[in-house]
């Protein structure tokens, strides 16, 4: 768990049935970048621990000319390089959107955690998004949560739980 890879430019290109519009991902990549860090040392004390296999498959690696890089500093650089694995972690500690966005929603006068609760779709006028869809029926009918004028939805459902929310709201590749 906490592997933590920045995405490549080619996991947004329209070859693969994305708006062309998503090819300018980077300002909202390099936003999330800067909440969610990355870090091929997790530790505390920021040694690495247990790197016996590494150092092994390195060699092997080293030998058949593939390049040692810092993953997350290179996103676009996958052919032919290896290096240590890249974690979300803050202080040695697990990070991601419960450690960050999540913290810095708490205190909000605006913002309400509904545990417990599962996101069916985000409710669309076209391209904005009005609401959330939910399984929670005391939230509102049929368990929508409308979305205040200028309101934001984050979604972070992790690496499986995100894209069927998206899928489920319309948003994504047209055969999906």
């Amino acid at each position: 768990g906490a592997l933590y890879w920045y995405p490549p430019d080619s996991d947004f290109a329209n070859v693969n049935g994305w708006p062309v519009s998503w090819g300018g991902h980077q300002p909202y990549t390099n936003k999330m970048i800067a909440r969610l860090v990355s870090t091929d040392h997790p530790s505390t004390d920021g040694k690495r621990y247990l790197e016996q296999t590494y150092d092994v498959v390195s060699k092997l690696l080293d030998s058949q000319g593939y390049s040692n890089i810092t993953l997350n500093d290179n996103a676009n650089w996958k052919d032919h390089v290896y290096g240590y694995s890249a974690y979300d972690f803050i202080k040695g500690k697990r990070g991601g959107p419960v450690a960050t966005y999540l913290q810095t929603s708490l205190p909000r006068k605006n913002f309400v955690l509904r545990a417990n609760t599962m996101v069916l779709n985000v409710v669309r006028n076209g391209s904005a998004i009005t609401g959330v869809q939910t399984n929670d029926m005391l939230a509102g009918p049929l368990g929508l949560i409308p979305l205040n004028p200028g309101g934001r939805v984050i979604l972070s459902g992790g690496s499986l739980q995100t894209p069927r929310i998206l899928f489920r709201s319309g948003i994504g590749p047209t055969d999906m």
